[in-house]
């Protein structure tokens, strides 16, 4: 049991990294509540139009892409946007080892938008440009979708919890809760870049996170999170030894879940989560040379 958890978040990570690098392979959907929490944005539009001339940029992750350039109109700015009308969307221009351009394939994870297209967007901000990016095609629900609409109303469930996390994970809702806890654990310990360090979070923020998990049943399952439970969760916190966490010797799953119960009643008041962060003293030394 949990040699599949660690796996899962192995594969989590490894999914990420490699299609926002372009490299095709097949990769689990991601639930509304884990786009939700990466994203810096949330809308609902219709691409206005598409750039025929291509922009060069580093990738979120480091790398120099070409991008392409959309335009969106905003039909329902559901989070991020501040009342803007209009937003513009970068996906990345898929290229050969000649330096040509490829088509898409089908089973490419690689994100792409057509004019006239009607859209729900999980959208990033550019770490130096004045646009958002796409980094996968999970970023992009159509409207086409059966469940569009279905999907959209989930979403902004999701959002809701998220525009006010503190109150959330106060609920009398156990769902709305644990919903918000795992969300934001997804949003602080998903590695966001290149030269990343970690800080700690603020700390009532996160005593409130741990004592929800602490408080949950580790096996329960969540529609909303249906690849995530308490226990998964908690192993996303990254801990060693030096935050006083060791598995049990005898590794069966009631003995894990009574370890990761007694850590949590015993730490949620003076551990402090660590999310990613850009290193900007790494930045700088680089500016430098």
């Amino acid at each position: 049991m949990y040699w599949q958890r660690v796996s899962i978040v192995a594969v989590s990570f490894l999914a990420t990294a490699l299609s926002a690098q372009g490299y095709i392979m097949a990769i689990r959907l991601e639930s509304m509540a884990e786009r939700v929490a990466k994203a810096d944005a949330v809308v609902v539009g219709k691409v206005a139009s598409v750039e025929e001339k291509t922009v060069k940029a580093k990738s979120p992750f480091g790398s120099e892409v070409e991008y392409q350039i959309a335009i969106v109109k905003i039909v329902n700015g559901i989070s991020g946007v501040n009342g803007l009308t209009q937003v513009k969307v970068a996906f990345e221009v898929p290229h050969n080892s000649d330096g040509k351009p490829i088509p898409l394939r089908p089973t490419t994870p690689q994100p792409k938008l057509q004019k006239d297209q009607e859209v729900c967007l999980f959208l990033r901000k550019h770490p130096t440009e004045s646009f958002f990016v796409l980094t996968n095609a999970n970023q992009i629900l159509d409207k086409k979708n059966e469940d569009f609409d279905k999907a959209v109303n989930r979403v902004k469930k999701m959002v809701t919890l998220m525009e006010d996390p503190n109150k959330s994970l106060k609920s009398e809702d156990a769902e709305g809760r644990f919903h918000t806890a795992a969300m934001l654990i997804i949003r602080y310990r998903t590695p966001c870049g290149p030269d990343l360090t970690t800080e700690a979070i603020d700390a009532a923020q996160s005593k409130a996170i741990l004592e929800v998990l602490a408080e949950t049943d580790l096996k329960k399952k969540y529609p909303g999170l249906p690849n995530w439970d308490a226990l998964t969760a908690f192993y996303r916190l990254g801990l060693t030894d030096k935050d006083g966490w060791q598995l049990p010797e005898n590794r069966n799953e009631q003995n894990i879940t009574n370890a990761v119960k007694s850590w949590l009643k015993a730490n949620a008041g003076s551990y402090r989560i660590r999310r990613f962060v850009p290193d900007k003293q790494q930045k700088e030394e680089e500016k430098g040379k």
